[in-house]
């Protein structure tokens, strides 16, 4: 049976951006003097270029780059977008003709001087100056790589080569080795195997970038040595390889599996670019996959603003204690500053925000710190000494939630944050920006507009940039004064392309939990062309993870923010979509995220059932005969979980890439959420125990390279369905990775199984 998906792709992820204008706006703060026709009327100079979205005369998307006075909100172009089109059209003409309000880039530097700036395109990079502009290419020795980091003053480039890490002169073109001896399993600045997309990236020849961070004044780098010799070695087969009579290939990656003895450790240090090192006065670290140098997307260790001191933050394993470390760039001797420990989980480095930064701030001129806790069932801020460790005082307290530490104003004594469910009468999980002094006093709401806010302050605390939505509400982007003053509106976003195309308006709820008594939050997404006369199969988008949520709480289209994969594309199919977050996900209290303190109930899955029969008499046109789930890792195993513990509820599902029993997966995720214990202690998580149970239709997808989830886990719980005689789909995809929800052929086959058996 073949289906008309053409609807439906239009909202598939990475498609919706075509149609909406400034769903967001991304200040880049602007430092260096301006010149005389850019001259800021601000006395700090705050000022910052940023890239709007405009309509085209074709209807397409266009864009132009703008640069905005801090003081009056004023926007003037950064650069003579004509000029700069035509000058590019004659240099590089497989790119003409190229119009004005269609550059072929999305982002550029200034010069020192902002009389220039350089940008790439059709992988050459240009210079252009402002005086002619002539837009010259620069040689690719002058600028660093996509796998290359450079430095803070454009001098240099860190890459691998080998085991080893390198430095390039981006003067010279030079590069010479700063580390010799790294060797298979045991070399420099990489990261672990189980990062999860290992295999992946070497059949497409991904280059990683060196796991480093440069110092402040550009000589030196911190990094680490990864030793990964005694762990665990795990098969990964390549089923198709290059060449029309090419065998099968089996990879390996060293993948350290729930109770191991032996997990990759990092020996860290500081390397000058002239090879002058020094190693931290400690041993090697355990590593797990959220660990200070693992991920570009948690960034727990950090140069202090002077080079001299590097400050981390180190979970212990099992996450039932996290370290904070200060360590001197000079000798490498190391000081444990602060451990917390917690009874169930500490959750430094998964938090469910925008900034990676840690919500850990040295105050350098006070001899303090601000640290996060939930020590009183809330996340709040407190105020501890630099030297002992010793807690002083709350910096915030109450039933409600900070959810992002922004910064802290030393200078002024002002701490600004971002909180949720301080305000009386609001979805406890929109975030307001607000300020108070070190102190704890002065607690001040800075943005008043019930809705969810994003924020960007300027470096000098003068102003900063809010973007805010609501779920069924666009976005608008305004300016403030970080006193919550008024300057401007920027920009409003334009989503009437989008409600053309067919997009539905999201509608939040509200339901109570399986204990009738904790309210817990959702949206549901109506099918195109609805008929409230009408009787609509329902489908459940689920994330079984305990440490995320999947209900968007602010405008949910732009790839970095949508929470709603296939959402939108199934409701154009003429499905009903919901999205649920039960208790044992994050974002509120202690309490909350406790609930479900192991992995089994996949964040809350009784609740879901709760919540639908709750949604059924509310919205009478839900069909609850006819209700399935899909998902993708912990989404897979809670899917799968969904159609074989409530049988009777879920009809159908699609489980993606699912860790179906976790004992089997990365050692970070059970020993987090289940534990250091016996496996025997805990109760039953696994999904193959509950293969009999199946009655609906079930659709598993797996990636046959995926080396963070390894296929294995899906194929145990495929031997436990044909032991017990129960009809199932399989799809194992080859070549693909763990990241399956942006492949078209994964959502076509999602789509279609809904279409057939719901």
């Amino acid at each position: 049976m073949d289906f008309d998906f053409t609807r439906a792709d239009q909202f598939l992820p990475g498609e919706t951006p075509k149609f909406p204008l400034n769903l967001s706006l991304a200040p880049h703060w602007m430092n260096a003097p301006a010149h005389a026709e850019r001259a800021s009327s601000s006395p700090t100079g705050a000022r910052f270029h940023t890239k709007l979205d405009v309509r085209r005369k074709s209807g397409e998307k266009g864009k132009q780059f703008v640069v905005v006075d801090a003081v009056t909100g004023d926007m003037t172009p950064a650069f003579d977008h004509e000029r700069l089109a035509a000058s590019l059209s004659k240099r590089a003409p497989a790119l003409a003709p190229i119009e004005a309000d269609a550059l072929p880039f999305d982002h550029f530097e200034w010069d020192r001087d902002e009389q220039g700036i350089s940008f790439s395109t059709g992988g050459t990079r240009y210079h252009c100056r402002f005086d002619t502009y002539a837009c010259r290419p620069v040689h690719s020795g002058r600028f660093a790589q996509e796998h290359e980091v450079a430095s803070p003053d454009g001098m240099w480039a860190a890459f691998l080569r080998g085991h080893n890490l390198w430095v390039r002169s981006l003067e010279t073109g030079k590069s010479h080795p700063l580390t010799t001896d790294g060797i298979k399993d045991y070399n420099y600045a990489s990261r672990p195997d189980f990062y999860g997309a290992k295999t992946a990236d070497l059949i497409h020849g991904r280059k990683n970038k060196p796991l480093v961070q440069w110092s402040p004044d550009s000589t030196r780098l911190l990094t680490h040595r990864l030793d990964q010799r005694h762990v665990r070695k795990l098969p990964v087969m390549q089923y198709v390889t290059d060449g029309e009579h090419s065998p099968a290939m089996m990879h390996q990656v060293r993948y350290p599996l729930a109770g191991d003895k032996a997990l990759p450790t990092a020996e860290y240090f500081v390397i000058g670019v002239d090879g002058s090192r020094v190693d931290f006065c400690m041993p090697a670290l355990e590593l797990r996959n959220t660990d200070p140098l693992y991920s570009p997307h948690w960034h727990n260790i950090w140069w202090h603003a002077d080079g001299s001191r590097i400050y981390f933050i180190h979970p212990t394993r099992g996450y039932r204690s996290t370290q904070f470390f200060e360590v001197d760039a000079a000798d490498g001797g190391a000081r444990l500053v602060f451990e917390e420990v917690c009874d169930s989980f500490v959750d430094h480095d998964m938090r469910h925000k925008d900034n990676p930064l840690p919500d850990v701030r040295v105050l350098s001129s006070r001899g303090q710190f601000v640290w996060p806790s939930q020590q009183s069932g809330w996340e709040h801020l407190y105020l501890h000494d630099l030297a002992t460790g010793q807690q002083l005082h709350a910096i915030t307290e109450g039933d409600w939630v900070v959810r992002e530490l922004i910064g802290v104003d030393e200078a002024a004594g002002w701490v600004y944050f971002l909180g949720s469910g301080r305000e009386a009468d609001e979805d406890v999980y929109l975030q307001h920006l607000y300020r108070v002094r070190l102190d704890g006093t002065e607690l001040t709401m800075l943005t008043p507009e019930i809705a969810d806010h994003r924020v960007h302050a300027a470096p000098d605390w003068s102003v900063f940039v809010d973007t805010y939505s609501l779920v069924n509400a666009a976005p608008k982007t305004v300016l403030r004064k970080t006193d919550g003053t008024m300057v401007k509106t920027l920009v409003e976003a334009d989503i009437q392309p989008l409600l053309d195309a067919g997009f539905q308006m999201p509608e939040p709820f509200v339901v109570k939990a399986d204990d009738g008594v904790t309210d817990i939050y959702g949206i549901v997404i109506p099918p195109a062309n609805f008929d409230p006369t009408r009787k609509y199969p329902v489908v459940e988008y689920e994330y079984g993870g305990p440490q995320t949520t999947v209900v968007p709480h602010r405008f949910p289209v732009t790839p970095s923010t949508d929470t709603t994969v296939y959402s939108q594309s199934l409701a154009q199919l003429g499905f009903a979509i919901v999205l649920l977050d039960g208790r044992g996900t994050p974002l509120r209290s202690k309490a909350f995220h406790d609930a479900k303190h192991h992995l089994g109930d996949a964040a809350g899955l009784v609740d879901h059932v709760a919540g639908l029969r709750q949604l059924g008499e509310r919205y009478p046109w839900l069909d609850l005969s006819r209700v399935g789930m899909y998902g993708f890792s912990g989404g897979g195993y809670g899917s799968a979980r969904a159609v074989l513990s409530y049988p009777d509820v879920y009809k159908a599902a699609v489980a993606c890439c699912g860790d179906h029993d976790n004992r089997l997966y990365d050692s970070t995720w059970w020993e987090r959420y289940m534990g250091l214990g016996d496996f025997a202690d805990y109760p039953p998580q696994d999904n193959q125990s509950l293969a009999a149970n199946l009655r609906g239709r079930l659709l598993l997808m797996h990636g046959d390279v995926d080396d963070n989830v390894h296929p294995n886990l899906t194929m145990r719980l495929v031997d436990a369905l044909i032991k017990a005689d129960k009809e199932f789909d399989m799809l194992l995809l080859p070549n693909r990775g763990h990241a399956l929800s942006r492949d078209p052929y994964v959502a076509h086959r999602t789509f279609a199984h809904f279409l057939r058996n719901l």
